[in-house]
């Protein structure tokens, strides 16, 4: 189990890794624009915040006012956002993610980050302030888990405005793997398996999530083995696409290896 969890971060490091030291190297690009351009949105559009956008939700007040400067404003609020994550300033960092969201709620980049950021850096930034190793186990499980319970409710958000993409349920599965493992000492194997067993009955489901279901049943379910081999199965001929019938395949062989 604790080579499956330290492969599962390891591709979280891999998928994440990169993408973080190219932000960081457009952070740095982007500085002596971003000051100025702040300061003139602020000037020019005082009033706009994160709780404004919330107060005046469903008016079209603001919103409307803005019109086609949304996305703009977005990726400024995004940057100032990132400003604040490399300086450790939590409640601005989040305010700001939030406001990017609200301004263009169709931009992928801006969820899946916020809800890592929400879950990972989030806690260990309370943690370490708070004295890092010195602070309880209790306590530090109890910071993850309101961090997990924050980051599933942007999740389901996420889920609202991205219908049928099941990389959202994924990344809900991966995120309660590695939160769950700190708040109880293990990962919450069950919970898992409803989110990527969501991800695998969406329109678009990620390759990976149906290995990782027959990987969790197989190594922590083994009495569940038979009537997840008939699920898939049905599944697999309810398909019509031959890659998505390909990987059903490669579960049902994942299931059926005695192997541990």
């Amino acid at each position: 189990m604790k080579h499956w969890l330290a492969d599962c971060i390891f591709d979280w490091a891999k998928r994440y890794g990169v993408a973080l030291l190219l932000l960081a190297g457009a952070g740095i690009a982007s500085a002596p624009l971003e000051k100025p351009a702040w300061n003139y949105v602020k000037t020019t559009m005082p009033e706009i915040s994160a709780e404004s956008l919330s107060e005046t939700a469903g008016t079209g007040v603001i919103l409307g006012t803005i019109g086609g400067f949304r996305t703009v404003l977005a990726d400024i609020a995004w940057l100032r956002a990132y400003h604040f994550w490399s300086t450790r300033e939590l409640q601005s960092c989040e305010s700001l993610m939030a406001l990017a969201r609200t301004l263009d709620p169709q931009n992928y980049f801006f969820w899946e980050n916020s809800i890592n950021y929400v879950a990972f850096d989030f806690p260990s930034w309370i943690i370490q302030a708070r004295g890092g190793a010195r602070v309880a186990e209790k306590v530090q499980a109890e910071i993850h888990r309101k961090a997990y319970e924050a980051a599933l409710d942007i999740i389901a958000q996420m889920a609202k405005r991205f219908p049928g993409e099941g990389k959202v349920y994924a990344l809900a599965a991966q995120v309660t793997m590695i939160k769950t493992s700190l708040i109880y000492g293990k990962p919450d194997f069950e919970r898992a398996l409803e989110f990527y067993k969501l991800a695998m009955e969406s329109r678009r489901s990620p390759w990976f999530c149906f290995l990782s279901y027959a990987n969790i049943v197989r190594l922590h379910f083994p009495e569940r083995i038979p009537a997840t081999c008939r699920y898939f199965e049905a599944m697999r001929e309810r398909t019509q696409n031959r890659s998505r019938r390909q990987i059903i395949t490669e579960a049902l062989e994942e299931l059926q290896n005695p192997q541990s």
